[in-house]
């Protein structure tokens, strides 16, 4: 008995999380439509990637590494479209020789 209540509770609380997380997403898509002036970046794939991350996160008590993957590939790329002078790739497509 006290394992399913346990396991209740950690479902809901799941479901909580996420809720809120959806809250917040469609908060800024109401802020966007009602013209607040907001980052471009902010509505990029490499948000949607770390948002996904966080939902998935959310969802699963951050437990396992498929949330983290998501966010690491996310920030990277939008680390990498934000700040171009960092070298953050080895080889970049001048250093490829494709004949």
């Amino acid at each position: 008995m006290a394992d399913e209540k346990e396991k209740y509770v950690a479902r809901r609380s799941g479901r909580v999380g996420a809720g809120i997380f959806l809250l917040l997403i469609g908060g800024v898509l109401l802020v966007d439509q009602m013209g607040v002036p907001l980052p471009d970046w902010l509505f990029s794939w490499h948000v949607l990637l770390i948002a996904i991350g966080l939902f998935i996160g959310l969802r699963h008590h951050f437990r396992g590494g498929a949330w983290a993957i998501l966010i690491l590939v996310g920030g990277f790329f939008l680390l990498q479209d934000h700040y171009p002078d960092i070298p953050l790739r080895r080889f970049g497509r001048e250093h490829l020789e494709i004949d």
